[in-house]
């Protein structure tokens, strides 16, 4: 992406920083449950495993 495309996305897209943030995020956003992958995985797991059972 050219460096036009970021800075149009800054401030609206996860991971890309708004131009008029004061400061860092706290320590604490980075936990495993605000990540989207651990707790998706959990969901398709739960969903499997209660598939399993019906499927036979």
């Amino acid at each position: 992406m050219s460096e036009a495309e970021l800075a149009e996305l800054a401030g609206l897209v996860y991971g890309a920083e708004s131009p008029d943030a004061e400061e860092a995020p706290a320590e604490g956003d980075s936990a495993w449950y605000r990540m989207p992958g651990p707790p998706g995985w959990g969901a398709i797991a739960l969903a499997a495993l209660c598939y399993v059972p019906y499927s036979f």
